[in-house]
């Protein structure tokens, strides 16, 4: 079961002698997407006043902060992406993958292994005319 909110529950005592009375209790659901709520408890003789609202820690999104999101993060395969205010991994360019630890390369890379963002690691075994090798002298291969 994913929890996406909590709940919050304000009590209010009153010591009466040697014995606590419960004069009010409060329920509120309530999710990292919540706005600040503003709460008042009146019980005999006192108000209550508060504001409150969830907020997730750094680098932990949604309803129930469980999205994880470090901008920071690298993998031993390099990548690199911006997390969106919900927490998902938007690739930047010339990366891809569901961690964005692909590289990606702009046009074709048919003559060789994209290994880097837009690098082409040549084969020279591949090509098979001088048009392929106008190609590869065109584009940035190493």
């Amino acid at each position: 079961m994913l929890v996406t909110e909590w709940q919050l529950t304000v009590t209010a005592h009153d010591r009466l002698g040697n014995s606590i009375l419960e004069v009010s209790r409060f329920f509120r659901n309530i999710s990292s997407h919540s706005p600040i709520t503003d709460m008042t408890i009146e019980a005999k003789n006192v108000t209550v006043s508060f504001s409150f609202s969830v907020e997730c820690e750094e680098n932990f999104f949604g309803p129930a902060c469980t999205i994880f999101c470090n901008e920071t993060f690298k993998d031993q395969n390099g990548g690199s992406f911006k997390c969106s205010p919900d927490g998902k991994k938007i690739c930047e360019h010339g990366w891809s993958g569901p961690l964005c630890n692909e590289p990606q390369c702009d046009g074709d890379c048919i003559h060789g292994t994209c290994i880097g963002p837009n690098t082409c690691r040549y084969d020279k075994t591949s090509w098979k005319s001088s048009f392929d090798l106008e190609l590869l002298l065109r584009k940035k291969f190493i």
